[in-house]
C-alpha cells in the first residue's frame, strides 16, 4: 500500500456523504427532499456529522449533487463523476471524492448518520494501522454500517473499476478491496440511520 503513514488527523480527509437520492425519505406525491438538508432539533442533518468530523481531520469535503451552494457551508464539495451515471449509489460519492483526494487517508460518513460513537475515527484509525489494511469500516454486533468508512486513495482506481463493471454493493466491494469491520459495542442510538421521514420523526418527536 503507498503512503504507508498511519492515519493521524494530518492525513485524513472527511467526507460527508449527501449526494444520494434519498429515494425513502421522499413522501408520494410531496416535493423532493434532500434529505443531507432535513432539520433534526432544528439543525441540517449535515450539520451533526460535519460537527463531528471537522476537529477529526485536517480539512472536510462534502459528496453532493445539489443544493451545492448550501452544503458548501460544511465543505468544498464534490460531485459524483457523471461517467457513473446517475444510480451507482453512494461508491460514487466516494469514488469521485478518491479520485481528488489530496490526502493518504478518507474518513466517510452519510449525511443521515447523525450520532456515531465518539471514538470512531481513533478506532477505525487504530484498527487500519494495527492490521495494515487498506479499509477499515463499522458495524455493531447486530448490523454493518459499511458507509462509515476509513478507506486509503490507493483504492481509487478498483473502486473506479468496480463502478464501472456494474457492482453496486459496498460491502462486496470492500471485501474484495481487503477491507476489514470493526465492532462497535454502540449504544442504541449511535449509528442512528435517519433513512425515511418516520425515522426522522422519531428521532426528534418534538
Amino acid at each position: 500500500m503507498a503512503d504507508t503513514a498511519p492515519p493521524v488527523l494530518a492525513n485524513i480527509t472527511g467526507l460527508i456523504l449527501a449526494g444520494g437520492q434519498a429515494s425513502r425519505f421522499q413522501r408520494p406525491g410531496e416535493p423532493w427532499v434532500d434529505k443531507g438538508l432535513a432539520l433534526l432539533k432544528g439543525r441540517p442533518l449535515a450539520s451533526y456529522v460535519y460537527d463531528y468530523l471537522a476537529p477529526r481531520v485536517s480539512q472536510v469535503w462534502v459528496s453532493a449533487n445539489r443544493n451545492v451552494e448550501v452544503y458548501a457551508a460544511y465543505g468544498d464539495v464534490v460531485a459524483d463523476d457523471p461517467v457513473y451515471g446517475t444510480d451507482a449509489g453512494p461508491l460514487a460519492g466516494v469514488s469521485s471524492a478518491l479520485a481528488a483526494l489530496q490526502t493518504p487517508w478518507m474518513l466517510v460518513l452519510p449525511a443521515d448518520t447523525p450520532c456515531v460513537p465518539e471514538q470512531l475515527a481513533a478506532v477505525l484509525a487504530d484498527a487500519a494501522t494495527r492490521h495494515a489494511v487498506p479499509l477499515v469500516s463499522a458495524r455493531t454486533p447486530l448490523q454493518s454500517f459499511p458507509l462509515c468508512m476509513l478507506v486509503h486513495r490507493s483504492l481509487a482506481a478498483s473502486l473506479h473499476a468496480y463502478l464501472l463493471g456494474g457492482d453496486r454493493k459496498v460491502r462486496l466491494w470492500q471485501q474484495q478491496a481487503g477491507g476489514r469491520e470493526v465492532c462497535f459495542d454502540a449504544e442504541a442510538y449511535e449509528f442512528l440511520n435517519i433513512n425515511t421521514p418516520e425515522s426522522l420523526a422519531q428521532a426528534d418527536p418534538g
